[in-house]
């Protein structure tokens, strides 16, 4: 796993896949979330960076194994 967390795709070949803070702008703009709630959210984003590896999108507990040593692995 630590080897596909690695790997870094050919510069300019993957795009943004989420524009968070135009979703939480609209999410704001609907009132599902508060002033204090986006505020707090592009704060996050901010101190998060740039989304620089793969990650599972889906990471339900059917999804989770634990193995004998504890280390938990996604899959799906």
């Amino acid at each position: 796993m630590s080897r596909f967390n690695q790997w870094q795709p050919p510069t300019g070949v993957l795009g943004t896949v989420f524009d968070y803070p135009g979703r939480f702008r609209r999410y704001h703009e609907m009132g599902y979330l508060t002033a204090a709630h986006h505020a707090t959210l592009q704060r996050l984003l901010t101190v998060a960076g740039a989304v620089d590896e793969p990650n599972h999108g889906d990471p339900l507990a059917s999804n989770i194994l634990i193995g004998s040593h504890d280390e938990i692995v996604l899959l799906d």
